[in-house]
């Protein structure tokens, strides 16, 4: 090659543009940042979506539920309350509890929505409850049964506690005739009142069950217990077993004096014409 073609071939070199070589860069986690914040202001407004179409847009499309009218729960018990909404198809959420000296616990001081309101059925009915006072007098239950005595704690949020026996000449059997909390006294919610109560005298016996048992046998199971036999009537019914007893005066498990007559009736089998 000559000189002449070598510098021809050098300025045609020349005149082509240099390749740059690309510098691959690696990313910075930073750079991730707004892709990551993108997805999740979307996640949330998704969610944002769909508690507004569940809760609020789509009840208020919904005209196809049965209109019931609200009934009267403020005064009732929560479970009784429950049961009265269940029925009209309506939900119960309790919103709150108040203390309250007039209401025991558990009773509905207010409803939302009111009586009377026109509603949809699935509605839920917001309940304010009583948590009942601070404090409570204790009632006087001397001289009363346990059933009564039971009412009238409960109604005043107090409970019945342990309950004894002993003899008592001034009180009949069955009656209390002490209780561990002074009447009248002011105690937390909920404490609870043991009791005794009386068996009546110590000398008195309790009349066991003569029901059943036969006319031969009668006599001696009185004696047994202290007691005297009294007058026989007879009733006559083939249903049962001849000569035994049906009927007993005083009944079972009343107590009386000893040597009291027990008066009874016996089967015995009609006449055959």
């Amino acid at each position: 090659m000559t000189e002449e073609e070598l510098q021809q071939l050098k300025d045609e070199l020349k005149k082509e543009p240099v390749k740059e070589k690309k510098v691959r860069q690696k990313r910075s986690p930073k750079g991730f940042m707004p892709y990551f914040l993108v997805f999740v202001s979307l996640s949330l407004s998704i969610i944002l979506l769909y508690f507004i179409l569940d809760k609020l847009l789509m009840p208020s499309f919904v005209s196809d539920r049965e209109i019931v009218e609200m009934p009267l729960v403020q005064g009732l018990n929560i479970e009784d309350a429950k049961m009265k909404l269940l029925k009209k198809n309506l939900h119960v959420s309790v919103s709150g509890r108040e203390i309250n000296s007039e209401f025991p616990a558990d009773i509905i001081l207010r409803q939302t929505p009111k009586q009377g309101k026109m509603v949809k059925s699935g509605r839920t009915v917001f309940l304010t409850l009583s948590k009942g006072p601070d404090s409570i007098k204790v009632p006087y239950l001397i001289g009363h049964d346990i059933r009564r005595a039971s009412v009238l704690l409960m109604r005043r949020g107090l409970e019945l506690g342990d309950t004894l026996h002993e003899y008592s000449m001034e009180y009949k059997a069955k009656a209390i005739i002490q209780q561990s909390l002074k009447p009248g006294s002011m105690v937390p919610y909920g404490s609870e009142v043991d009791i005794i109560v009386s068996n009546g005298p110590e000398d008195y016996i309790e009349v066991p069950q003569l029901i059943g048992v036969e006319l031969n046998d009668l006599r001696k199971l009185l004696n047994e217990s202290g007691l005297e036999m009294g007058s026989v009537s007879y009733i006559e019914d083939e249903t049962y077993l001849p000569f035994t007893v049906g009927a007993q005066n005083p009944k079972a498990g009343e107590r009386v004096p000893a040597g009291t007559l027990i008066n009874v009736s016996v089967y015995i089998e009609p006449p055959k014409f």
